[in-house]
C-alpha cells in the first residue's frame, strides 16, 4: 500500500511540475500569432494596438508593435534601434520579444518642440490570443486531471484499508 501511495504522490507532483512548466514558459512553433500586449510609462497619451502580431522563426519571436501616433521615428531597446513604419496616424515597429516578460523601450517622438525619447514598458502575455497549439494544451490539461485522479484513487483506497 505504501508503494501505491508513493506512486500516486509522485505522479501528482510530476504532473503539477510539468503543467506549471508548460504554462510558465511556452515554446511556440514557427508561425504567426496574435498576442495581447500592454504599454505603460510615458505621458499616457499614446496607446498600443492589442493584440499585436508575433512571428516566430527559428525559435526567435518578433512582435509588430503599433502605436496610435504617427510622431515616432524609432524605438530603442538597449543599444538597438528599430525604425518606424508609418501608417495612417500610426507608427509601427518590429522588435524582438520574449513572451511573458517586460520589455523596456525608449521611443523617440517628434510631437514635442524638439525630438525627445520617451521611456515605456511593454508586456507581452504568455499565451497567444490565437494561433496557440490547442492540442498540446488539451494534452497538458488531461495529464493534470489524470494525475489528480490517480492521487484521489490512492487516497480513497488507503482510507478504505485503514477503516
Amino acid at each position: 500500500m505504501r508503494k501505491l501511495w508513493k506512486a500516486g504522490i509522485s505522479v501528482l507532483l510530476l504532473t503539477l511540475l510539468l503543467t506549471t512548466a508548460a504554462f510558465a514558459a511556452p515554446v511556440l512553433k514557427d508561425g504567426t500569432y496574435q498576442v495581447a500586449v500592454t504599454l505603460s510609462g510615458g505621458t499616457g497619451r499614446v496607446t498600443i494596438e492589442s493584440p499585436c502580431q508575433v512571428t516566430v522563426a527559428n525559435g526567435q519571436a518578433t512582435a509588430t508593435v503599433v502605436l496610435d501616433s504617427k510622431n515616432y521615428d524609432y524605438m530603442r531597446i538597449d543599444d538597438q534601434y528599430y525604425n518606424a513604419v508609418h501608417g495612417e496616424g500610426t507608427s509601427a515597429f518590429e522588435i524582438p520579444v520574449v513572451l511573458g516578460t517586460d520589455v523596456e523601450v525608449a521611443a523617440q517622438t517628434t510631437a514635442m518642440s524638439q525630438p525627445h525619447e520617451v521611456a515605456y514598458q511593454l508586456h507581452f502575455d504568455v499565451a497567444p490570443v490565437s494561433g496557440q497549439n490547442s492540442v498540446s494544451m488539451i494534452v497538458w490539461v488531461g495529464a493534470g486531471v489524470a494525475g489528480v485522479a490517480v492521487a484521489v484513487v490512492v487516497l480513497v483506497v488507503r482510507k478504505k484499508k485503514r477503516g
